[in-house]
């Protein structure tokens, strides 16, 4: 895909640094940070612990319906989803169809992101250019939502007729 250099800047301007101290990814834990997320995790992946109570019991010395080990497993589910935009998606055989279907799908939810927090000038050119890759490989859900979008950011935003 081409990036020109005014959408990274505006992209880097949104995506601040400020803004990425602020994110929290698995397996990357502030040295401050409680490091029983990682003994949940190490619990749930390693041990097949299946039972809540048992969790429970293991960290906190309580049942399930203690308030920490809520907040815990939150805590552990929001750190598993902002990783899942890091993880690599596939081979990189770009004419690979599955490879291509998780590369938009991902593109597509960094857009619907973007949409509803930025500038359209922002995500408006990504979603051009994620449309016509969608458009060839005929991932039609993809390609209506883009649709949508563009359809409602141009008419909101752009003064040119033709778009």
């Amino acid at each position: 895909m081409k990036v020109e250099i005014r959408e990274l800047k505006e992209f880097v301007e949104f995506v601040n640094k400020q803004k990425l101290k602020n994110v929290e990814v698995f397996g990357q834990d502030k040295p401050s940070n409680s490091n029983k997320i990682q003994i949940l995790y190490d619990l749930i992946h390693d041990q097949n612990i299946d039972s809540e109570k048992e969790l429970a019991q293991i960290l906190y010395d309580d049942d399930e319906s203690n308030i920490n080990y809520k907040r815990l497993k939150s805590r552990l589910m929001n750190k598993l989803i902002n990783s899942l935009f890091l993880i690599k998606v596939g081979t990189q055989n770009k004419a690979d169809r599955i490879y291509a279907r998780k590369e938009c799908i991902k593109i597509w939810a960094a857009i619907k992101i973007l949409s509803s927090n930025a500038k359209p000038n922002i995500y408006l050119p990504l979603a051009e250019k994620l449309l016509k890759r969608s458009i060839r490989f005929e991932f039609s859900e993809i390609s209506y939502d883009l649709c949508k979008l563009c359809w409602a950011t141009y008419t909101l935003y752009s003064q040119n007729e033709k778009k």
